[in-house]
């Protein structure tokens, strides 16, 4: 019996040593004598790992202005650029998606709903969103496309020189190109004109831009201003009636949002209209020079790897859309008893809609 107590009391000892053996554990260190890895650091610290090798999906937003062409091109273009670079949604990543509708206000809210949260990578499009999340983000990297002249947006002084946490992709227009295709497709030529927004910075910079590329080829660009949707068809009215020989439309929020409304005045009016965007061509336009939003957004998401892999924004220069488009709609220039001029056919893209 008392031999039974002993045996007893030496189980116990065994077990109450191993208790505190296992309660010490966390606070040891490993066989090299250096603390264990934070882990929360691995995330921000390692590389890119493309597909699904990653453990955790990169979490990433989009926000709009307003529901446009433009804008439904550009975040299609960053999809893509992603997929190209193995970044997939679902195991690679989840995309929140945000749009003001075009009221300033609510952009306001999504701005600091967007500042609240601890996104790995903030995709804008159009400049008066770029300006607004710019102005209240600061912590987050920003990566815009859409935006006509981020240096007169105040995003920088220059390309190479801007507010830290901010890069992405230049759309300016190329206006010498279209002042030219006009110019060469309707010989006498002597106006043209555009509807703009008042309101959007980057309209009014294109305007400025257009009338340079204008008078330096001997045309003169005739104006009218609109703010809403409405003013935008009485705008365009008052230009055909003011002997115009050709539309030559900018592209920004409002009149890309209300195109269809200026193509049809063209066409009741028999006035070519010559575009910026591809896709005008397909809705009616004679021809565009464009500076593509789906590759906009394509070079945007080669910027957002680049910063996933450790690169800051800072370091990141502002680009223009690396290549203009010509695209023709052949209809339309048997409609307006136009030709193309035979220089122009070897650059041709038919028009389509990207994948």
């Amino acid at each position: 019996m008392k031999f039974q107590k002993i045996i007893n009391g030496f189980f116990a000892i065994i077990l109450t040593g191993g208790v505190l053996l296992l309660s010490d554990f966390g606070n040891r260190k490993d066989t090299s004598g250096r603390d264990k890895p934070d882990r929360t650091s691995v995330r921000r610290d390692s590389k890119l790992h493309k597909g699904n090798d990653r453990k955790k999906a990169y979490k990433f937003c989009m926000v709009h202005f307003v529901d446009s062409p433009n804008s439904e091109d550009s975040e299609a273009g960053i999809r893509d650029g992603l997929k190209r670079n193995g970044i997939t949604g679902g195991a690679g990543y989840t995309m929140s998606v945000f749009n003001a509708q075009g009221d300033v206000s609510t952009m306001n809210s999504i701005a600091d709903r967007v500042a609240a949260d601890p996104w790995d990578i903030v995709f804008i499009s159009s400049t008066p969103t770029t300006q607004i999340l710019a102005k209240k983000i600061k912590a987050l990297p920003l990566v815009f496309t859409n935006v006509g002249d981020p240096v007169k947006a105040g995003l920088g002084t220059s390309f190479t020189v801007h507010q830290p946490n901010v890069t992405g992709i230049s759309t300016l227009s190329d206006f010498e190109g279209v002042i030219r295709l006009v110019i060469e497709t309707i010989p006498g030529a002597k106006s043209v004109g555009t509807v703009f927004t008042p309101g959007e910075v980057n309209s009014v910079a294109y305007v400025a831009e257009l009338e340079k590329a204008a008078l330096k080829n001997g045309l003169t660009l005739v104006t009218v201003p609109a703010n809403t949707a409405t003013e935008v068809a009485d705008a365009a009215l008052s230009l055909a009636g003011k002997g115009i020989d050709a539309f030559t439309q900018i592209s920004d929020n409002l009149t890309a949002s209300c195109s269809s409304t200026i193509l049809k005045t063209a066409w009741d009016n028999r006035i070519p209209y010559f575009a910026f965007i591809g896709k005008q061509v397909e809705q009616g336009a004679v021809a565009a020079v464009s500076r593509d939003y789906y590759d906009a957004g394509s070079e945007a998401a080669e910027m957002a790897v680049q910063i996933l892999n450790g690169v800051s924004p800072a370091d990141i220069p502002f680009q223009y859309v690396k290549k203009s488009n010509v695209f023709v709609n052949e209809d339309a220039l048997k409609y307006f008893q136009l030709t193309l001029p035979d220089r122009y056919r070897d650059k041709v893209q038919t028009f389509k809609q990207h994948e």
